[in-house]
């Protein structure tokens, strides 16, 4: 986008004063641009849905009040027949929502073709000046966007439309997966879709995953604008119900992660000494047994005595670091 917007003079001192919230909705929505990002069926749409019912209704979400009121929700939807799955689903019934028609009287759903161009951007501003909604909502982000979602520039071009909108908005869009080199098992990317400049381009995000079940259950919130946060979700009657059943900010994750790794430091300091005191001429397999049992803290894996045996043979993590073997019998070395 070319456009610019420049503020000179007593504007500036009059624009700070009106300045928004940076929060939209407290570590999850921005006041300006969000990126809500997920693997596909994970939830995404329901998450949505349950943000938008919540919002028209002045209802807190997820436990968060929104900085203002709501009075008007636009959702672009880029999928075939996107508006009629929005409609039933906010307004449908059964494990669904259901707004009333005084709540839907807030809802506006446009079927939003590729914007391709700055004008079509300008002309899609201009539609939504009708309406006036307070929050914009663009589900899915890959079926807006002119060219490859893994390409920088067509991220670019994205947000750069966004800015000319002028009003809150989130994009919905895929993760990225990949899969690990050594273990094979799949996991999201710290670029979703492909491209950094979807995360450089929004002002917070939120990385949607699944839990043991398959289905949402967790949220991790970041960006520039605040603390980030991760939100182990709860699920109602409803699919679009959830609850926040723990939460946790960064320093809080880091702090526990500090005490855990003392407290394993401290055991397998223990654990050594132990073992080569008590059965110094155990073999990998028989000592991992033997400390697995007397020491249950000392690994959490699935196999914690292999686990422990792989670690005194390879002697780089663990109780291992703290063991080495002198004419075959296990020593402590701190």
């Amino acid at each position: 986008m070319t456009t610019r917007t420049a503020v000179r003079g007593a504007d500036i001192i009059r624009l700070a004063k009106q300045a928004r919230d940076p929060f939209l909705v407290p570590g999850l929505v921005s006041s300006y641009a969000t990126l809500w990002y997920g693997q596909s069926e994970v939830g995404k749409s329901r998450l949505v849905c349950g943000f938008v019912a919540a919002m028209l209704r002045g209802e807190p979400f997820l436990g968060r009040k929104s900085s203002r009121p709501i009075r008007r929700v636009a959702i672009l939807c880029g999928e075939v027949g996107g508006v009629e799955e929005y409609a039933k689903r906010l307004c449908g019934g059964d494990v669904w929502e259901e707004l009333t028609e005084e709540e839907a009287a807030g809802l506006v759903l446009v079927e939003a073709p590729r914007m391709r161009t700055e004008e079509d951007w300008l002309g899609l501003r201009d539609t939504l000046a009708t309406d006036a909604p307070d929050l914009v909502i663009v589900d899915p982000v890959g079926q807006m966007t002119n060219g490859s979602v893994n390409e920088d520039e067509t991220a670019e071009r994205f947000w750069g439309g966004v800015r000319a909108l002028g009003r809150p908005v989130v994009a919905v869009g895929h993760s990225s997966v990949k899969a690990d080199a050594t273990t094979g098992q799949r996991r999201g990317s710290q670029t979703p879709m492909g491209s950094t400049q979807w995360v450089s381009g929004s002002r917070w995000r939120v990385e949607m995953l699944a839990d043991w079940t398959g289905q949402l259950g967790l949220l991790k919130a970041n960006g520039n604008a605040g603390d980030s946060v991760e939100l182990t979700l709860s699920r109602g009657y409803k699919l679009t119900d959830f609850n926040v059943k723990a939460e946790q900010t960064r320093e809080e994750k880091n702090a526990a992660k500090a005490e855990r790794f003392e407290v394993r430091t401290t055991v397998a300091v223990e654990a050594a000494q132990w073992i080569a005191k008590e059965h110094p001429k155990a073999g990998n397999a028989e000592a991992g047994r033997l400390l697995a049992e007397r020491f249950p803290k000392l690994a959490t894996a699935d196999n914690p005595a292999r686990r422990i045996a792989k670690d005194i043979s390879e002697g780089n993590r663990g109780v291992g670091k703290h063991l080495v073997r002198r004419d075959g019998a296990l020593a402590f070395a701190l």
